[in-house]
C-alpha cells in the first residue's frame, strides 16, 4: 500500500531519500568531470542499487566487534540488541538499552552502503524498513516487484548471525571483581566479549597471574604449545 502524506505519496519519499544520496555519491566521485560517461552509469539510480545489493554481503553489522580488542583475533563479532541481553546489577551492555550505535566489518569499500541504510526516512532508517519489508520501500526501489524484494532481503541480511559463532585465543578479557579479595579466584569472574562456543577461553585466573600467562601466551604462540589456564566463567556479549 502506498500511503499518501499531502499530496505526496510515501514511496516518493523513499525514492527522493535514495537518490539524493546516489546522485550526492556520483558529484563526489566525478568531482565536476560530467563527461565521464562511464563513471557516470554506475551511479544511475538501478545501477548503483544493484550493485549496492551485491555489496552489502562484504559488511556485516554488529555491536561487539571481536578485531577491536586484538587485530589478530579472528573469529564472530556479534550483533546483539541491549535490551535482549540478561539484566543483572553489574554495569555492561545491557544497560544502554536502545540507545546504543551499530559498526560495521568487513570490507571497508563498501562502507558507503551502511551509510545508504542508515538513511532516515518518517523518522526510522531504511535498513530498519527493509528488516520490516515496508511495501513503499519496495515500490520506491523498483517497479518490478521481484527484483524489489530480492534487493531487500540483501539489504535487510546486513544485520546477520554466523551459524557457529566462534571465539579466539586472542579474544580480549576482563576481569570484574564480584567480591571482596581480588585475589581469588572465586571472586573474580572473566567477561568474555564473543561468546566461546564449543569451548572456554584461554585467559588468566586472576590478577596475580597476568604477567605470567602473557609469557606463557607468547611462548605458546611460538611454539605452539599449550594457552594460559581456563577462565571460570563466561558472560556472553557483556
Amino acid at each position: 500500500m502506498n500511503e499518501v502524506t499531502g499530496s505526496e505519496p510515501r514511496s516518493n519519499r523513499f525514492r527522493t531519500t535514495i537518490a539524493t544520496f546516489i546522485e550526492a555519491r556520483r558529484e563526489a566521485k566525478l568531482k565536476g568531470k560530467d563527461d565521464d560517461a562511464g563513471t557516470a552509469s554506475k551511479y544511475e539510480y538501478a545501477t548503483w542499487l544493484a550493485d549496492a545489493a551485491r555489496r552489502v554481503g562484504q559488511i556485516q553489522a554488529v555491536t561487539h566487534v571481536l578485531k577491536a580488542t586484538h587485530p589478530d583475533a579472528r573469529g564472530s563479532s556479534l550483533h546483539i540488541d541491549p535490551v535482549m541481553l540478561p539484566q543483572h546489577r553489574d554495569i555492561g551492555s545491557h544497560l544502554l538499552g536502545e540507545d546504543y550505535a551499530e559498526d560495521v566489518v568487513g570490507n571497508a569499500a563498501a562502507l558507503d552502503v551502511f551509510k545508504f541504510l542508515k538513511l532516515d526516512v518518517d523518522g526510522k532508517r531504511l535498513i530498519d524498513w527493509m528488516q520490516a519489508g515496508d511495501a513503499d520501500l519496495m515500490a520506491a526501489l523498483s517497479p518490478d516487484s521481484t527484483l524489489a524484494k530480492t534487493w531487500m532481503e540483501a539489504f535487510a541480511s546486513l544485520v546477520r548471525k554466523d551459524a557457529e559463532p566462534t571465539t579466539h585465543p586472542m579474544a580480549k578479557q576482563v576481569y570484574w571483581l564480584v567480591g571482596e579479595d581480588p585475589w581469588t579466584t572465586a571472586n573474580t569472574t572473566c567477561c568474555n566479549r564473543c561468546s566461546p562456543v564449543r569451548w572456554p577461553m584461554p585467559c588468566m585466573q586472576t590478577s596475580r597471574t597476568r604477567a605470567s600467562a602473557r609469557a606463557t601466551s607468547r611462548r605458546g604462540r611460538l611454539s605452539g604449545t599449550s594457552s594460559p589456564p581456563m577462565c571460570r566463567t563466561a558472560i556472553i556479549a557483556t
